[in-house]
């Protein structure tokens, strides 16, 4: 068998933290994948399981060095979410000064306020969760004369 990383002292701890953790989550999963790993081979392993052997390496590497909590998936943000309720309540205050808003313009007062950098999509999620719709006109037929839709709207009535 070829030198690797993943050896029976490597497999024992991941054993011993798996009973620790009783048997679910993400952590026992990849815990799992590197007791495989060394039980059939990282090859079979990342082809059953359906992940690349790199990732089942750079699991049993965080495991070597830094313990079984280091297999936790990070936060992609130190403190939780990127908006702060703070944030979408000067959301809630620019669309109570100006209903005609636009997503874009959010996008770029919370960039040049808070230097916080979100996607149009985040906008619009943040606009929604405010309470406030995100409304489009309809688009006008070229062919489609103007004054009919007028005349229509005064005979409705």
């Amino acid at each position: 068998m070829p030198k690797t990383i993943i050896n029976k002292n490597l497999s024992d701890k991941a054993k011993l933290a798996l009973l620790n953790l009783k048997q679910n989550g993400v952590i026992a999963n990849r815990l799992r994948a590197i007791i495989s790993a060394h039980k059939h081979g990282v090859n079979k392993v990342s082809d059953v399981l359906d992940i690349d052997r790199t990732s089942i390496f750079r699991w049993a590497k965080r495991l070597d060095n830094k313990g079984f909590d280091s297999l936790k998936n990070s936060a992609k943000h130190k403190d939780g979410i990127k908006l702060k309720i703070y944030h979408k309540e000067n959301i809630k205050k620019w669309i109570t000064n100006n209903p005609n808003i636009t997503r874009q313009e959010v996008v770029q007062k919370l960039k040049d306020e808070f230097d916080l950098k979100i996607s149009i999509s985040t906008a619009r999620r943040a606009m929604k969760s405010c309470g406030f719709s995100y409304i489009t006109p309809r688009q006008n037929h070229y062919k489609q004369d103007k004054d009919d839709g007028v005349k229509f709207k005064k005979n409705s009535n």
